[in-house]
């Protein structure tokens, strides 16, 4: 049921994302087609992220609980309820930071995260072979 919720929230979410307001007529325009959010799919980034979420809700569902027969339930270890739930709130943190730097920096919020890796290629590139 989480797979098929995130498929059919895929498209609407996409459109709304893409959704500008253009000021001088005072009208609603998308810069995306439907046909080119349906691109989407095909893309494997796309298959990857919902298998990795699929994942994480069903390693969350491994959390025995047994409440209809009132039996004392044998102790497991919650590593991967723990690991699961971390990883998730590092994704909520990430979208956050990325949500306050476009609000700050508009399309080039991600410049921050792209430092990093010119100065990695910089340095790289100044090493002897």
């Amino acid at each position: 049921m989480y797979a098929l919720l995130l498929l059919l929230l895929t498209v609407p979410l996409v459109l709304v994302g893409w959704l500008k307001w253009s000021a001088p007529d005072g009208t609603w325009r998308w810069d995306l087609s439907p046909q080119q959010v349906l691109e989407l799919f095909t893309a494997w980034g796309y298959w990857l992220w919902l298998a990795v979420f699929v994942t994480a809700q069903a390693l969350l569902l491994l959390v025995p609980v047994n409440v209809a027969e009132r039996r004392p339930t044998r102790r497991r270890h919650l590593l991967f309820p723990i690991v699961v739930s971390t990883f998730l709130l590092a994704n909520l943190f990430l979208a956050g930071v990325f949500a306050i730097l476009s609000a700050a920096l508009g399309d080039n919020a991600s410049v921050v995260f792209e430092f990093p890796a010119e100065l990695s290629a910089r340095a790289a590139a100044t090493c002897p072979a």
